[in-house]
């Protein structure tokens, strides 16, 4: 018997849905007999609880439920007033709660998973994979990025190294001596008083004690598939399904656009779920609507502004969109005035110009919100430097929208 634990809370009643397309995968791609433990709090609406036992029902598996409230209620409410502090809108206390994976499930070996997975791959192979005596294995950071991991505190200050530092959103762990480690929780919590730029919480406690050792895994089990689009981007890797583990972390778990190949993959699985239904179809082609009407007004009035005004473009050199492709896009223009980065201190630059920011999605919204407040108008004053350019990157960011339902 496979053991796979996944641990989490939903304050929003959305995130169930997500573990459920992971899990999905998962009974589908595995031949072996496969348990899921799910580890949660009293924030699992009870239609979400039934969701989870009708898709056991589907596939015929096994899905143990562990509500933390009721089993260790000293513990996880200890846990909430230390750490409700560090806590926000992408770092939520279900992170930690892979740590009482050993207080709650009496095996000798667990598969953890983040939510946001695809299995798409036999977790056969993971599960007999031999830990050579480490507590764990993981996938380094460096190797599931394609060797452009994301900054991290403890590699800056020389904690770890970055060719050591690990994601923890796929881990297989030996329980019997992860459990010597009795008080790896308030030693976590104490790292992060300590560290207070370590803002990947547990994935930071982890490294914090095990990146000098652990079981280094192959690439195949963690996957981001951001790294994925930027390989295929750039015609390093060809635009076919991928098998492994595929991580579609931080802000990659879209639904759109939908032709992306790996969130393909993700809606497969996902519609073999119960939460697949005509809402969420329903949301999904009203989100679609109105990204485009929002798009085609800005466009509008991006017309009317460029005719007074004198461009200026801001790049952050992600997707290898850089400097060369700006005078390559707008080589009609002349003198073109090209910056790397903004920082809204500066935004005096803007005043008599148009700024066009070729940034990161979530970097552009940042920006948008901060000049918005400041008074200066989308469209007329600034825009999305995307939706004047026409290829596979600009299709990819003018359609990302968050999964909600």
């Amino acid at each position: 018997m496979i053991h796979v634990c996944y641990a989490f809370t939903d304050k929003k009643c959305l995130y169930s849905q997500i573990i459920g397309a992971s899990i999905s995968s998962l009974f589908s791609t595995t031949e072996d007999d496969v348990t899921v433990h799910l580890i949660h709090d009293k924030t699992l609406s009870e239609k979400n609880f039934e969701n989870f036992k009708r898709l056991a029902y589907k596939f015929d598996r096994q899905i143990l439920f562990y509500n933390l409230d009721e089993l260790l209620p000293c513990k996880i409410a200890k846990l909430r007033n230390s750490i409700d502090s560090i806590l926000n809108e992408r770092l939520t206390i279900g992170a930690m709660y892979r740590f009482f994976i050993p207080h709650l499930i009496p095996e000798d070996r667990i598969i953890y998973l983040d939510g946001d997975t695809i299995v798409n791959i036999d977790i056969g192979s993971l599960w007999n994979e031999d830990l050579e005596g480490f507590v764990l294995g993981a996938v380094p950071d460096v190797v599931a990025a394609f060797g452009d991991p994301r900054k991290q505190h403890l590699i800056t200050i020389g904690k770890v190294t970055k060719e050591t530092y690990f994601c923890s959103g796929v881990l297989l762990i030996d329980l019997v001596k992860f459990r010597e480690f009795t008080t790896l929780i308030e030693d976590g919590l104490e790292v992060l008083r300590k560290y207070p730029e370590c803002t990947a919480m547990d994935q930071d406690i982890l490294n914090y004690f095990f990146a000098k050792s652990y079981k280094h895994l192959d690439l195949k089990y963690n996957i981001y598939t951001s790294s994925l689009r930027r390989s295929r981007y750039m015609k390093k890797l060809e635009n076919s399904v991928v098998y492994g583990i595929l991580h579609f972390a931080g802000d990659e778990l879209t639904a759109l656009p939908a032709y992306n190949i790996d969130n393909m993959l993700w809606l497969s699985f996902f519609s073999e779920t119960p939460w697949h239904n005509h809402t969420y179809t329903s949301k999904l082609l009203i989100d679609i609507n109105k990204n485009i009407d929002r798009n085609r007004e800005i466009t509008l009035n991006l017309i009317k502004a460029i005719r007074q005004k004198e461009p200026i473009f801001f790049y952050d050199g992600k997707f290898a969109f850089s400097e060369d492709r700006i005078r390559k896009y707008f080589s009609f223009l002349d003198n073109l005035e090209i910056h790397e980065g903004f920082e809204v201190e500066t935004k005096d630059m803007l005043k008599g110009k148009i700024g066009f920011f070729f940034f990161d999605i979530l970097d552009y919204n940042n920006v948008r919100n901060e000049l918005t407040q400041l008074g200066f108008i989308e469209g007329e004053d600034f825009v999305n430097g995307f939706l004047m350019v026409n290829d596979d990157v600009v299709r990819y960011e003018l359609m990302r929208i968050p999964y909600a339902i």
